[in-house]
């Protein structure tokens, strides 16, 4: 601010910008200099300092000489505490804030390092950039060069995985402590804070990788679920492939394996061996071993078909092994007992004690997340039972209280709309096309094919076969999740309260689906169209 330039200063200031080869990270931090230099002294002091910087169009390879060579200049301007914090943050992928550089990158305990005044000495040196997070708080980051020039310290200092190894276990407790908040808050502005962990989350499942520790590497991966599914499925994924190819398979939990949509996708899981396979691991008691307590068995998509082998006996043993979960705040219990009940209050002899316990749970963690989650298996469970009076209720009172950014409430409304249809109620294009939109704008498709069932019971309800018969026939097509949607849907109460749909089921021939998003466009397409039609009407 303020700087004035003659002539002779302006002719410096481009020349300065050529000679670091217009590269806009090497000017913003020669930039830095002019409090203290001029351009033709500052022009002066670079090519003392880069002598590789000769006239004429430099080859890349020079021009990454010239970047290394702008780094090292301003790196050797810090004093050791500043060199010595800015290589530790390199371990993060995504901005941080003080307490979180505090927790990973501050040096050795009684060093007198006072890592705001550190941070503060980074940011004015252009080393490091400040942002304003959504709360209005400080947060910083490293441009991804900075980032691999801090690591490649880290390396020949031989602290790198210390370093990455602090990083994990902060990123493990940010996860822990953010989900918490965010289900006692229902903040938009916690929840945003969980979205910018799952950089950090997936940098810290590769560390792990690295280690081969896989079966850490997936418990770390699925604490993503609950704030991103798409991101959870896809480290899970990177978890799957990274022991694939290391022929380490069997080290990683069965339990995991439902819960890996991208390798049924491949079809490298095989559905009906892997349910006999968690079957067994029940009935022999190898379930309860500590390292597959993380996964709770139902909190899979298999866990219908599993659950309906179970006699009650076996349902109740479940259950109570929630009980034994190395975490037992009430958070991580409500998450076991909420996926475990869905699947088994149709096996248990009385579901009511688990519900009143997973209300009494959502009631002692507070907020709307754990309130509406309740609300969304009370649901689930009365609409197992065929109560879909009682399931609608539940369902309406879910979505009241979870964000429209939660994935569960893309199922709830699909639920919603086949209770709606199926009690006889009005349906409008506007209760078909929400959840679709919904779907393409999360972009978590899981619920794909149970919305393909709801919104052809809709179609058939509004008369327009031709376009149920496309749903239902993509359906239809025999993969694992087809039929586990249609042992649950169809094969229960609405084939009686609609006797037209389960015509159309029976006579309509099985087509492999398309593309989700050919999915979403035709359901969007038949949206418009009956808004059409009603137009036409109208008038």
């Amino acid at each position: 601010p303020g700087l004035e330039l003659d002539e002779a200063q302006l002719v410096a200031a481009a020349e300065l910008c050529e000679r670091l080869d217009r590269l806009t990270l090497a000017i913003e931090l020669a930039a830095t200099r002019l409090r203290a230099q001029t351009p033709v002294e500052l022009l002066s002091s670079v090519e003392e300092g880069f002598r590789m910087l000769v006239g004429g169009r430099r080859s890349r390879v020079e021009r990454h000489q010239t970047m290394r060579a702008t780094l090292d200049w301003s790196y050797e301007l810090c004093d050791p505490a500043e060199q010595q914090l800015f290589d530790r943050l390199s371990v993060f992928a995504a901005g941080f804030d003080l307490d979180a550089a505090a927790e990973v990158a501050a040096p050795e305990a009684g060093s007198g390092v006072d890592v705001a005044d550190v941070v503060v000495g980074l940011v004015d040196r252009s080393l490091l950039t400040r942002v304003q997070g959504a709360d209005g708080t400080s947060r910083f980051r490293l441009l991804e060069t900075m980032r691999a020039y801090g690591r490649e310290h880290l390396q020949h200092a031989g602290i790198h995985d210390d370093v990455r190894a602090r990083h994990a276990r902060w990123v493990d407790t940010a996860l822990r402590r953010s989900f918490r908040s965010w289900h006692e808050t229902g903040s938009a502005d916690v929840e945003s804070q969980v979205l910018a962990l799952l950089a950090d989350a997936a940098a810290a499942v590769d560390w792990h990788i690295d280690r081969h520790d896989w079966a850490t590497a997936s418990v770390l991966a699925n604490r993503a679920r609950p704030a991103d599914a798409r991101v959870a499925n896809e480290l899970l994924d990177r978890v799957w492939r990274a022991t694939r190819d290391a022929d380490q398979l069997d080290r990683l939990p069965v339990t995991i394996y439902p819960l890996n949509l991208r390798a049924f996708e491949r079809g490298e899981i095989d559905p009906d061996e892997l349910i006999e396979r968690l079957l067994a691991e029940i009935r022999d008691g190898s379930w309860r071993d500590p390292a597959k307590r993380h996964f709770p068995l139902p909190q899979t998509v298999l866990g219908m078909p599993i659950s309906r082998k179970l006699t009650p006996a076996e349902a109740h043993m479940v259950l109570q092994s929630l009980g034994e979960l190395e975490d037992r705040t009430p958070l991580t219990r409500f998450y076991a007992y909420q996926n475990s009940v869905q699947f088994l209050a149709k096996v248990l002899d009385d579901s009511v004690p688990v519900l009143d316990e997973l209300d009494h749970l959502a009631a002692a963690i507070g907020g709307p997340l754990a309130l509406g989650l309740a609300h969304h298996t009370r649901c689930f469970v009365a609409n197992s039972a065929g109560d879909l009076n009682t399931s609608l209720n539940h369902a309406q009172q879910a979505l009241e209280q979870l964000p429209r950014s939660h994935p569960q409430t893309i199922q709830l409304q699909f639920r919603a709309l086949a209770d709606r249809v199926a009690l006889g109620f009005e349906i409008r294009a506007d209760d078909i096309r929400e959840p679709w939109q919904q779907m393409r704008d999360i972009g978590v498709y899981a619920q794909v094919y149970a919305g393909a069932l709801s919104t052809a019971l809709a179609l058939v309800r509004l008369e327009h076969l031709d376009a149920a018969r496309d749903f239902v026939s993509w359906a239809k097509h025999p993969t694992w999740f087809a039929r586990h949607i249609e042992e649950s849907t169809f094969d229960q109460v609405i084939s009686e309260l609609l006797p037209e749909a389960a015509q159309l089921w029976a006579a309509t021939e099985p087509t492999p689906p398309p593309s989700n998003d050919h999915i979403i466009d035709t359901a969007l397409a038949v949206c418009d169209q009956l808004d059409s039609d009603e137009q036409t009407r109208a008038h």
